[in-house]
Protein backbone atom coordinates (compact mmCIF):
# COMPACT_ATOMS: atom_id res chain seq x y z
CA UNK A 1 0.00 0.00 0.00
CA UNK A 2 1.43 3.39 -1.01
CA UNK A 3 0.20 6.78 0.25
CA UNK A 4 0.51 9.93 -1.85
CA UNK A 5 -1.10 13.28 -2.64
CA UNK A 6 -2.12 13.33 -6.31
CA UNK A 7 -3.77 16.01 -8.41
CA UNK A 8 -6.73 14.30 -10.09
CA UNK A 9 -9.10 16.33 -12.29
CA UNK A 10 -7.80 19.58 -10.81
CA UNK A 11 -8.25 18.50 -7.21
CA UNK A 12 -5.59 17.32 -4.75
CA UNK A 13 -6.61 13.92 -3.43
CA UNK A 14 -5.03 12.05 -0.54
CA UNK A 15 -4.85 8.58 -2.03
CA UNK A 16 -3.85 5.05 -1.20
CA UNK A 17 -2.58 2.95 -4.11
CA UNK A 18 -2.09 -0.76 -4.61
CA UNK A 19 -0.91 -3.06 -7.40
CA UNK A 20 -2.22 -6.43 -6.17
CA UNK A 21 -1.67 -9.84 -7.69
CA UNK A 22 -4.88 -9.68 -9.77
CA UNK A 23 -3.24 -7.33 -12.32
CA UNK A 24 -5.24 -4.12 -11.71
CA UNK A 25 -3.78 -0.92 -10.27
CA UNK A 26 -6.15 0.66 -7.71
CA UNK A 27 -6.24 4.31 -6.66
CA UNK A 28 -8.58 5.12 -3.76
CA UNK A 29 -9.31 8.25 -1.76
CA UNK A 30 -7.88 7.22 1.59
CA UNK A 31 -10.11 9.64 3.50
CA UNK A 32 -13.46 8.27 2.36
CA UNK A 33 -12.63 5.00 0.53
CA UNK A 34 -13.90 6.13 -2.88
CA UNK A 35 -12.46 4.09 -5.73
CA UNK A 36 -11.05 6.66 -8.12
CA UNK A 37 -9.61 4.39 -10.80
CA UNK A 38 -8.52 0.83 -11.52
CA UNK A 39 -6.79 -0.21 -14.72
CA UNK A 40 -4.72 -3.28 -15.58
CA UNK A 41 -0.98 -2.64 -15.29
CA UNK A 42 -0.10 -6.04 -16.82
CA UNK A 43 -1.92 -8.29 -19.23
CA UNK A 44 -5.12 -9.62 -17.61
CA UNK A 45 -7.41 -12.29 -19.06
CA UNK A 46 -9.50 -13.38 -16.04
CA UNK A 47 -11.49 -10.11 -16.00
CA UNK A 48 -12.47 -7.46 -18.52
CA UNK A 49 -12.33 -4.48 -16.15
CA UNK A 50 -13.12 -3.24 -12.66
CA UNK A 51 -16.58 -1.74 -12.12
CA UNK A 52 -15.83 1.60 -10.43
CA UNK A 53 -19.30 1.77 -8.90
CA UNK A 54 -19.15 -1.56 -7.11
CA UNK A 55 -15.38 -2.07 -7.00
CA UNK A 56 -15.95 -5.59 -8.26
CA UNK A 57 -14.30 -7.18 -11.33
CA UNK A 58 -16.29 -7.88 -14.46
CA UNK A 59 -15.07 -11.43 -14.96
CA UNK A 60 -14.55 -13.49 -18.08
CA UNK A 61 -15.54 -17.19 -18.11
CA UNK A 62 -13.55 -18.70 -15.26
CA UNK A 63 -15.39 -22.00 -14.85
CA UNK A 64 -12.60 -24.10 -16.44
CA UNK A 65 -15.15 -26.89 -16.93
CA UNK A 66 -14.77 -27.62 -20.62
CA UNK A 67 -11.03 -27.31 -21.28
CA UNK A 68 -7.78 -25.97 -19.78
CA UNK A 69 -7.44 -22.18 -19.87
CA UNK A 70 -4.15 -20.28 -20.25
CA UNK A 71 -4.83 -17.44 -17.83
CA UNK A 72 -3.06 -14.17 -16.96
CA UNK A 73 -1.81 -13.45 -14.33
CA UNK A 74 -0.59 -16.65 -12.71
CA UNK A 75 -0.89 -17.27 -8.95
CA UNK A 76 2.41 -15.35 -8.65
CA UNK A 77 0.45 -12.28 -9.68
CA UNK A 78 1.24 -9.27 -11.83
CA UNK A 79 3.00 -7.97 -8.70
CA UNK A 80 3.72 -9.91 -5.53
CA UNK A 81 5.02 -8.94 -2.07
CA UNK A 82 8.12 -7.10 -3.32
CA UNK A 83 7.50 -3.40 -2.51
CA UNK A 84 6.76 -0.86 -5.19
CA UNK A 85 7.69 2.78 -4.57
CA UNK A 86 6.28 6.21 -5.36
CA UNK A 87 8.60 9.04 -6.44
CA UNK A 88 7.16 12.47 -5.56
CA UNK A 89 9.53 14.10 -8.05
CA UNK A 90 8.12 12.25 -11.05
CA UNK A 91 4.68 11.38 -9.73
CA UNK A 92 5.16 7.80 -10.94
CA UNK A 93 4.91 4.48 -9.15
CA UNK A 94 7.62 1.88 -9.85
CA UNK A 95 6.36 -1.70 -9.77
CA UNK A 96 8.43 -4.94 -9.82
CA UNK A 97 5.94 -6.47 -12.25
CA UNK A 98 5.68 -9.73 -14.17
CA UNK A 99 3.66 -11.25 -17.01
CA UNK A 100 3.35 -14.93 -16.29
CA UNK A 101 0.41 -17.19 -17.06
CA UNK A 102 -0.88 -20.44 -15.58
CA UNK A 103 -2.89 -23.24 -17.12
CA UNK A 104 -6.08 -23.79 -15.14
CA UNK A 105 -8.15 -26.94 -15.35
CA UNK A 106 -11.05 -28.01 -13.12
CA UNK A 107 -10.22 -31.14 -11.09
CA UNK A 108 -13.13 -33.50 -11.72
CA UNK A 109 -11.97 -35.90 -8.99
CA UNK A 110 -11.26 -33.30 -6.32
CA UNK A 111 -11.47 -34.42 -2.71
CA UNK A 112 -10.58 -32.26 0.26
CA UNK A 113 -7.21 -33.10 1.82
CA UNK A 114 -6.17 -30.99 4.83
CA UNK A 115 -2.45 -31.52 4.07
CA UNK A 116 -2.42 -30.04 0.57
CA UNK A 117 -3.79 -27.27 -1.61
CA UNK A 118 -7.57 -27.39 -1.94
CA UNK A 119 -8.32 -25.07 -4.84
CA UNK A 120 -10.32 -27.60 -6.89
CA UNK A 121 -8.06 -27.10 -9.92
CA UNK A 122 -5.78 -29.70 -11.46
CA UNK A 123 -2.97 -27.22 -12.02
CA UNK A 124 0.07 -29.48 -12.04
CA UNK A 125 -1.42 -31.95 -14.53
CA UNK A 126 -0.57 -29.48 -17.26
CA UNK A 127 2.93 -28.78 -15.89
CA UNK A 128 4.15 -32.38 -15.71
CA UNK A 129 7.50 -32.67 -17.51
CA UNK A 130 8.11 -35.96 -19.39
CA UNK A 131 11.27 -37.80 -18.32
CA UNK A 132 12.54 -37.84 -21.92
CA UNK A 133 12.29 -34.08 -22.42
CA UNK A 134 15.61 -32.23 -22.61
CA UNK A 135 16.05 -30.07 -19.52
CA UNK A 136 17.84 -27.28 -21.37
CA UNK A 137 14.76 -26.90 -23.57
CA UNK A 138 12.54 -26.73 -20.48
CA UNK A 139 14.76 -24.07 -18.94
CA UNK A 140 15.04 -21.89 -22.03
CA UNK A 141 11.36 -22.02 -23.02
CA UNK A 142 10.26 -21.64 -19.39
CA UNK A 143 12.41 -18.55 -19.00
CA UNK A 144 11.14 -17.06 -22.26
CA UNK A 145 7.48 -17.37 -21.25
CA UNK A 146 8.05 -15.83 -17.80
CA UNK A 147 8.58 -12.12 -18.17
CA UNK A 148 9.63 -9.77 -15.38
CA UNK A 149 10.24 -6.04 -15.58
CA UNK A 150 10.48 -2.82 -13.61
CA UNK A 151 7.40 -0.83 -14.60
CA UNK A 152 7.08 2.95 -14.29
CA UNK A 153 3.35 3.64 -13.94
CA UNK A 154 1.49 6.96 -14.03
CA UNK A 155 -1.23 6.56 -11.34
CA UNK A 156 -3.16 9.64 -12.52
CA UNK A 157 -3.35 8.72 -16.20
CA UNK A 158 -3.34 5.00 -15.29
CA UNK A 159 -0.87 4.16 -18.02
CA UNK A 160 2.64 2.80 -18.51
CA UNK A 161 5.45 5.33 -18.81
CA UNK A 162 8.37 2.93 -19.38
CA UNK A 163 9.53 -0.55 -18.51
CA UNK A 164 12.90 -2.26 -18.22
CA UNK A 165 13.16 -6.00 -18.78
CA UNK A 166 14.64 -7.74 -15.73
CA UNK A 167 15.13 -11.08 -17.58
CA UNK A 168 13.47 -12.98 -14.73
CA UNK A 169 10.00 -12.67 -13.17
CA UNK A 170 11.17 -12.79 -9.54
CA UNK A 171 13.15 -9.69 -8.52
CA UNK A 172 13.60 -7.31 -5.60
CA UNK A 173 11.42 -4.46 -4.45
CA UNK A 174 11.97 -0.99 -5.89
CA UNK A 175 13.63 1.91 -4.06
CA UNK A 176 12.86 5.49 -5.06
CA UNK A 177 15.61 7.98 -4.17
CA UNK A 178 16.43 11.64 -4.73
CA UNK A 179 17.87 13.05 -7.95
CA UNK A 180 15.24 11.08 -9.91
CA UNK A 181 16.71 7.64 -9.18
CA UNK A 182 15.09 4.25 -8.76
CA UNK A 183 16.98 1.08 -7.69
CA UNK A 184 16.10 -2.58 -8.21
CA UNK A 185 17.88 -5.89 -7.70
CA UNK A 186 17.24 -8.74 -10.15
CA UNK A 187 17.01 -12.50 -10.09
CA UNK A 188 19.87 -12.52 -12.55
CA UNK A 189 22.17 -11.26 -9.81
CA UNK A 190 22.54 -7.55 -10.46
CA UNK A 191 21.74 -4.32 -8.64
CA UNK A 192 20.69 -1.55 -11.02
CA UNK A 193 19.95 2.16 -10.84
CA UNK A 194 17.68 3.88 -13.39
CA UNK A 195 16.73 7.38 -14.37
CA UNK A 196 13.25 7.55 -12.85
CA UNK A 197 11.93 9.75 -15.65
CA UNK A 198 13.31 8.03 -18.74
CA UNK A 199 14.12 4.47 -17.63
CA UNK A 200 17.73 4.76 -18.75
CA UNK A 201 19.95 2.39 -16.78
CA UNK A 202 22.64 4.46 -15.09
CA UNK A 203 24.46 1.85 -13.00
CA UNK A 204 24.80 -1.95 -13.12
CA UNK A 205 26.62 -4.04 -10.49
CA UNK A 206 27.17 -7.80 -10.42
CA UNK A 207 26.25 -9.08 -6.92
CA UNK A 208 26.65 -12.72 -8.13
CA UNK A 209 23.43 -13.98 -6.53
CA UNK A 210 19.80 -13.19 -7.30
CA UNK A 211 18.14 -10.45 -5.24
CA UNK A 212 14.64 -10.40 -3.80
CA UNK A 213 15.37 -8.27 -0.72
CA UNK A 214 14.56 -4.61 -1.21
CA UNK A 215 17.35 -2.01 -1.31
CA UNK A 216 17.30 0.81 1.27
CA UNK A 217 19.11 4.13 1.46
CA UNK A 218 20.34 6.08 4.48
CA UNK A 219 22.92 8.68 5.50
CA UNK A 220 25.74 8.39 8.04
CA UNK A 221 27.86 11.47 8.88
CA UNK A 222 26.59 13.20 5.76
CA UNK A 223 27.44 10.35 3.39
CA UNK A 224 24.70 8.44 1.60
CA UNK A 225 24.66 4.64 1.32
CA UNK A 226 22.52 2.05 -0.45
CA UNK A 227 22.30 -1.39 1.16
CA UNK A 228 20.60 -4.59 0.05
CA UNK A 229 20.35 -8.15 1.31
CA UNK A 230 21.55 -10.36 -1.54
CA UNK A 231 19.96 -13.80 -1.79
CA UNK A 232 17.39 -15.45 -4.02
CA UNK A 233 14.52 -17.83 -3.29
CA UNK A 234 10.99 -17.39 -2.04
CA UNK A 235 7.90 -19.15 -3.37
CA UNK A 236 8.70 -18.64 -7.05
CA UNK A 237 12.39 -19.33 -6.58
CA UNK A 238 11.65 -22.68 -4.95
CA UNK A 239 8.95 -23.94 -7.29
CA UNK A 240 10.01 -22.42 -10.58
CA UNK A 241 13.77 -22.03 -10.43
CA UNK A 242 13.87 -23.53 -13.93
CA UNK A 243 12.41 -20.36 -15.41
CA UNK A 244 14.35 -17.89 -13.30
CA UNK A 245 16.82 -17.37 -16.15
CA UNK A 246 19.67 -17.19 -13.61
CA UNK A 247 23.21 -17.59 -14.84
CA UNK A 248 24.93 -20.96 -15.12
CA UNK A 249 26.65 -20.96 -11.71
CA UNK A 250 25.35 -18.18 -9.48
CA UNK A 251 26.68 -17.89 -5.96
CA UNK A 252 24.57 -19.48 -3.23
CA UNK A 253 26.04 -17.18 -0.57
CA UNK A 254 23.67 -14.68 0.97
CA UNK A 255 25.26 -11.41 2.03
CA UNK A 256 24.54 -7.83 3.00
CA UNK A 257 26.07 -5.42 0.48
CA UNK A 258 26.48 -1.69 0.93
CA UNK A 259 27.39 0.88 -1.73
CA UNK A 260 28.38 4.53 -1.81
CA UNK A 261 29.60 6.93 -4.47
CA UNK A 262 33.26 6.29 -5.20
CA UNK A 263 33.25 2.77 -3.73
CA UNK A 264 35.52 0.39 -5.64
CA UNK A 265 35.50 -2.91 -3.69
CA UNK A 266 35.00 -6.00 -5.87
CA UNK A 267 33.58 -9.37 -4.91
CA UNK A 268 35.82 -12.45 -5.24
CA UNK A 269 34.99 -14.68 -8.23
CA UNK A 270 32.45 -17.46 -7.77
CA UNK A 271 34.15 -20.84 -7.51
CA UNK A 272 31.59 -23.61 -7.82
CA UNK A 273 33.14 -26.86 -9.03
CA UNK A 274 31.20 -28.65 -11.71
CA UNK A 275 29.65 -31.89 -10.51
CA UNK A 276 28.00 -34.80 -12.27
CA UNK A 277 24.99 -36.86 -11.22
CA UNK A 278 25.57 -40.39 -9.93
CA UNK A 279 22.36 -42.26 -10.80
CA UNK A 280 22.00 -46.01 -10.23
CA UNK A 281 21.07 -48.37 -13.07
CA UNK A 282 17.91 -47.37 -14.92
CA UNK A 283 15.81 -50.56 -14.90
CA UNK A 284 12.30 -49.21 -14.36
CA UNK A 285 9.38 -49.85 -16.69
CA UNK A 286 7.68 -47.05 -18.58
CA UNK A 287 4.64 -47.50 -16.32
CA UNK A 288 6.79 -46.90 -13.21
CA UNK A 289 8.38 -43.85 -14.81
CA UNK A 290 4.99 -42.37 -15.73
CA UNK A 291 3.61 -43.02 -12.25
CA UNK A 292 6.68 -41.50 -10.62
CA UNK A 293 6.43 -38.48 -12.92
CA UNK A 294 2.83 -37.83 -11.87
CA UNK A 295 3.57 -38.35 -8.18
CA UNK A 296 6.65 -36.12 -8.31
CA UNK A 297 4.69 -33.30 -9.92
CA UNK A 298 1.94 -33.69 -7.36
CA UNK A 299 4.00 -33.78 -4.17
CA UNK A 300 7.60 -32.72 -4.86
CA UNK A 301 7.43 -30.02 -7.51
CA UNK A 302 6.64 -27.11 -5.20
CA UNK A 303 10.14 -27.21 -3.72
CA UNK A 304 12.28 -29.08 -6.25
CA UNK A 305 10.80 -27.70 -9.47
CA UNK A 306 9.25 -29.20 -12.63
CA UNK A 307 11.38 -32.00 -14.05
CA UNK A 308 13.70 -31.87 -11.02
CA UNK A 309 15.19 -28.58 -12.18
CA UNK A 310 15.93 -26.57 -9.06
CA UNK A 311 17.67 -23.33 -8.30
CA UNK A 312 21.17 -23.89 -6.82
CA UNK A 313 19.91 -22.82 -3.38
CA UNK A 314 18.01 -26.10 -3.13
CA UNK A 315 18.86 -29.77 -3.58
CA UNK A 316 18.82 -30.30 -7.35
CA UNK A 317 17.48 -33.83 -7.70
CA UNK A 318 19.00 -34.24 -11.17
CA UNK A 319 22.45 -34.30 -9.52
CA UNK A 320 21.85 -36.65 -6.59
CA UNK A 321 24.93 -38.42 -5.25
CA UNK A 322 25.19 -42.20 -4.99
CA UNK A 323 24.70 -41.88 -1.23
CA UNK A 324 21.50 -39.86 -1.67
CA UNK A 325 20.13 -42.48 -4.07
CA UNK A 326 20.87 -45.18 -1.49
CA UNK A 327 19.13 -43.15 1.21
CA UNK A 328 16.16 -42.15 -0.95
CA UNK A 329 13.48 -43.98 1.06
CA UNK A 330 15.10 -42.97 4.35
CA UNK A 331 14.86 -39.33 3.24
CA UNK A 332 11.43 -39.36 1.57
CA UNK A 333 9.63 -41.72 3.94
CA UNK A 334 11.79 -41.67 7.06
CA UNK A 335 12.64 -37.96 7.33
CA UNK A 336 16.42 -38.44 7.43
CA UNK A 337 16.89 -34.86 6.16
CA UNK A 338 14.19 -33.31 8.34
CA UNK A 339 16.66 -30.95 10.00
CA UNK A 340 17.53 -29.52 6.57
CA UNK A 341 13.90 -28.77 5.77
CA UNK A 342 12.91 -32.01 4.00
CA UNK A 343 9.96 -33.52 5.92
CA UNK A 344 8.96 -37.19 5.89
CA UNK A 345 6.15 -38.13 3.50
CA UNK A 346 5.36 -41.49 5.11
CA UNK A 347 1.81 -40.36 5.89
CA UNK A 348 1.26 -39.46 2.23
CA UNK A 349 3.34 -41.89 0.15
CA UNK A 350 3.89 -45.62 0.48
CA UNK A 351 7.03 -47.57 -0.42
CA UNK A 352 5.80 -48.38 -3.93
CA UNK A 353 5.07 -44.73 -4.67
CA UNK A 354 8.42 -43.62 -3.27
CA UNK A 355 10.11 -46.19 -5.53
CA UNK A 356 8.21 -44.82 -8.55
CA UNK A 357 9.36 -41.27 -7.81
CA UNK A 358 12.92 -42.55 -7.39
CA UNK A 359 12.69 -44.37 -10.72
CA UNK A 360 11.52 -41.20 -12.45
CA UNK A 361 14.36 -39.14 -10.94
CA UNK A 362 16.86 -41.87 -11.84
CA UNK A 363 15.77 -41.58 -15.47
CA UNK A 364 16.09 -37.80 -15.25
CA UNK A 365 19.57 -38.22 -13.73
CA UNK A 366 20.74 -40.44 -16.59
CA UNK A 367 19.53 -37.94 -19.17
CA UNK A 368 21.22 -35.11 -17.28
CA UNK A 369 24.48 -37.08 -17.10
CA UNK A 370 24.35 -37.73 -20.84
CA UNK A 371 23.73 -34.04 -21.51
CA UNK A 372 26.60 -33.00 -19.21
CA UNK A 373 29.03 -35.40 -20.91
CA UNK A 374 28.18 -34.01 -24.33
CA UNK A 375 28.03 -30.44 -23.10
CA UNK A 376 30.98 -29.16 -25.09
CA UNK A 377 30.26 -31.02 -28.33
CA UNK A 378 29.39 -29.32 -31.61
CA UNK A 379 25.96 -30.99 -31.59
CA UNK A 380 25.26 -29.51 -28.15
CA UNK A 381 26.10 -26.04 -29.48
CA UNK A 382 23.69 -26.52 -32.40
CA UNK A 383 21.02 -27.90 -30.05
CA UNK A 384 21.31 -24.93 -27.69
CA UNK A 385 21.06 -22.57 -30.66
CA UNK A 386 17.88 -24.34 -31.75
CA UNK A 387 16.49 -24.19 -28.22
CA UNK A 388 17.21 -20.48 -28.20
CA UNK A 389 15.15 -20.11 -31.38
CA UNK A 390 12.28 -22.07 -29.79
CA UNK A 391 12.50 -19.89 -26.68
CA UNK A 392 12.31 -16.77 -28.86
CA UNK A 393 9.26 -18.18 -30.65
CA UNK A 394 7.65 -18.98 -27.27
CA UNK A 395 8.36 -15.47 -26.06
CA UNK A 396 6.89 -14.04 -29.26
CA UNK A 397 3.82 -16.24 -28.87
CA UNK A 398 3.14 -15.11 -25.31
CA UNK A 399 3.59 -11.45 -26.25
CA UNK A 400 1.36 -11.88 -29.31
CA UNK A 401 -1.41 -13.35 -27.15
CA UNK A 402 -1.07 -10.41 -24.78
CA UNK A 403 -1.07 -7.89 -27.67
CA UNK A 404 -4.23 -9.29 -29.27
CA UNK A 405 -5.97 -9.42 -25.91
CA UNK A 406 -5.05 -5.83 -25.09
CA UNK A 407 -6.09 -4.73 -28.59
CA UNK A 408 -9.45 -6.44 -28.08
CA UNK A 409 -9.86 -4.69 -24.73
Amino acid sequence: MVLADLEIEGQTRKVIMQAPKNGFFYVLDRANGELLSAENYVHVSWAERIDLTTGRPVETDNSYKTSPVYQFPSPMGGHNWQPMCFHPGTGYVYIPARELAMIYRQDETFEYNPKFWNVGLDVMKDLTVPAWLDRELVKKVGAATAQGFLLAWDPVKQEEVWRHNSETPWNSGALCAGEDLVFEGTGRGYLDAYDARTGERLWHYDVQQGVIGSPITYTVDGEQYVSVLVGWGGAFGMSFGFSSNTRESPSTEGRLMTFKLGGDTQLPPVDRPRRLPEPPADTATSEQIDKGNQLYHKYCVYCHGPGGISHPNLADLRYMSAETHQMFDAIVLGGAQRERGMPAFSDTLNAEESAAIHAYLTRVGHRTLKAEQSRDSAWTSVKHWFYGVLATVADWGVRTIAWFKNAAD
